[in-house]
């Protein structure tokens, strides 16, 4: 008999599959309607290889904008099947590789139309740029292109604000429209072939209503039936606090424990900018709850939004749930705020009676957060809580950073458990590290990167 979680992992894996399928089909369409409109050019000449070369790496870079655009979009099928994570890491990777396609795309048909009309590069060049109307908005949708990556470079090695680098995103929906006319009006291969025109269309139609739809009418939507507002706010530590969001109906709410959301609060200092948080209360209760750290602008002044404050919930998103392993053996690994999702996570593991660890990192004693509410939960299952406390030589308990050493002292059958990790980055990759060296099979090691 198939458990939840077998049938958890198979919906994953297919819907795995059928992402996958989905981009290998469209590679597939591509490539036909590219070879037999202007793909055979480069069987003919040096300069007809070059330039439909250079038509290929267009489409390619347009397909790979279009992906890229999806992958940030916090879809729900797309989360779940491939976990936030590895999301962000695809979409810088193919974001990269957009910008290079873009280059090849200007630099083989710059020369290839060079070497048939005879032309020098720069005279070809400018040639373009004059002539093809609809040239200059490709131009203009690459030197927007050129700042979304120049500025996201810049914004991760200076840690610049959450709400500044999404804003500079937005930019990616002119970039996929200028693009979009561009290739409409002069691409050789939708003007020759009005069915490869069709299909680009629908394309472009159907990637960026759904993202629309699932990104921004589907959380409006959301809020308006739950009719979501600020309840209260609950000090948990001197730093840590509490938002309980209530509404209409709000119990039918679905989501997992683990799982986040991004938060917008419609009050007058916050309205035009949303943040992740996990969502710490349990399903199927009258209320939501987030969990927040004050370590930021944002933060700072969180704790002082009001009640009665409308509320969007985008969301919920992720993968970082009780559901991601079937493991009857857990290990949780918490650092500092990364304890947020945790706190719903074991209750689902106390009511299934598994085997759980919970291992949870603070600078002091002061700074362990939601304490009662993990202890509470502790007590009704077989679980066991450890607090590391790593600032505070006066603290009875365990100290010190949790290394590979005290890994192997405070959970000796680590390479048997499923683990979880939450906290800063730098700790998440450390901890990874020291659990793959203990024995933990790297696809047992469950992460979730909040950052941008």
């Amino acid at each position: 008999m198939e458990t939840a979680f077998i049938k958890q992992s198979k919906r994953i894996e297919n819907r795995q599959w059928a992402a996958y399928s989905f981009l290998i089909l469209n590679l597939m369409i591509i490539g036909f309607f590219w070879w037999h409109g202007s793909g055979q050019e480069i069987l003919t000449s040096p300069g007809g290889w070059i330039r439909g070369a250079g038509r290929l790496s267009g489409l390619l870079a347009a397909l790979a904008i279009m992906l890229d655009f999806v992958l940030i979009a916090r879809i729900p099928v797309l989360e779940t099947a491939f976990g936030r994570s590895l999301q962000t890491q695809w979409h810088k990777t193919i974001g990269y590789a957009a910008f290079i396609l873009i280059i090849l795309h200007a630099s083989f048909l710059t020369v290839g139309y060079g070497i048939i009309d005879k032309l020098g590069l720069w005279p070809q060049f400018w040639s373009f740029t004059t002539t093809y109307e609809d040239v200059l908005k490709s131009i203009e949708a690459f030197g927007l292109l050129c700042l979304v990556v120049g500025l996201s470079i810049y914004f991760v090695r200076k840690r610049v604000k959450y709400e500044t680098w999404y804003y500079v995103h937005l930019l990616t929906y002119l970039v996929i429209i200028l693009a979009f006319s561009h290739q409409m009006k002069v691409g050789v291969d939708f003007i020759t072939q009005p069915l490869f025109r069709l299909y680009w269309w629908a394309l472009y139609i159907g990637l960026f209503g759904f993202v629309v739809l699932l990104r921004f009418m589907k959380p409006i939507l959301q809020s308006y039936r739950y009719q979501l507002r600020v309840a209260k706010v609950t000090s948990e530590t001197h730093d840590v606090h509490s938002i309980t969001i209530g509404g209409r109906g709000i119990d039918q709410l679905r989501y997992q424990p683990g799982q986040f959301a991004v938060w917008w609060f419609l009050d007058t200092g916050r309205f035009w900018q949303g943040h992740p948080f996990s969502i710490t209360s349990s399903p199927g209760q009258d209320h939501v709850r987030l969990s927040f750290k004050q370590s930021g602008d944002y933060t700072a002044t969180l704790a002082a939004v009001k009640p009665g404050t409308p509320v969007i919930l985008d969301g919920p998103s992720g993968r970082f749930t009780a559901g991601a392993s079937a493991n009857q053996k857990v290990l949780l690994i918490a650092g500092g705020i990364g304890i947020t999702p945790f706190v719903a996570m074991l209750e689902v593991f106390a009511g299934e009676g598994r085997d759980v660890v919970l291992l949870y990192s603070a600078r002091t004693e002061a700074d362990l957060a939601l304490r009662g509410e993990l202890e509470a939960a502790a007590a009704q299952g077989n679980i066991k809580i450890t607090y590391v406390i790593t600032d505070d030589p006066a603290y009875r308990g365990v100290t010190g950073m949790l290394d590979q050493a005290k890994l192997a002292q405070l959970v000796p059958d680590a390479k048997v458990r499923a683990a979880y990790i939450c906290g800063p980055p730098p700790m998440m990759a450390a901890i990874s590290a020291s659990l793959e060296h203990l024995g933990v099979p790297k696809k047992a090691i469950y992460t979730e990167n909040f950052s941008f």
